[in-house]
């Protein structure tokens, strides 16, 4: 039932309001968890790439948030997320990683588990 909101949702993480942006991947990392169907549906609406444009942007409060949701979409869609993220997004999350946020360096450390061997910051 919830995959029917991620296509909205998706379109709300293009959104000029960061915060808005920020809730909506928020979300979708929970909806995405939810299964495949639910990712893939994501990856079709531009999800990964639209996460990964808010990373250069995102506050304080919204960091965990994208984050979980670029690692909920690795799940079984991996190739996109790791597609999605360009060089600014990566110094980015090289940032996260090393961090005085513990919840923050453990989540990024999951999303690179997820993206694979071929993938690093």
């Amino acid at each position: 039932k919830a995959t029917a909101a991620v296509k909205d949702l998706s379109e709300l993480l293009k959104s000029n309001a960061v915060q808005a942006a920020e809730w909506a991947a928020g979300a979708l990392a929970n909806i995405t968890r939810s299964g495949q169907a639910a990712q893939e549906t994501a990856i079709e609406n531009d999800a990964a790439t639209s996460i990964a444009a808010l990373l250069p942007k995102v506050t304080a409060n919204g960091m965990s948030l994208v984050v979980l949701a670029l690692a909920s979409l690795a799940e079984t869609q991996a190739s996109s997320v790791s597609r999605a993220l360009g060089a600014e997004a990566k110094a980015k999350l090289r940032d996260f990683r090393d961090s005085n946020n513990s919840d923050l360096q453990e989540y990024t450390k999951t999303l690179v588990d997820k993206l694979g061997p071929g993938f690093s910051l």
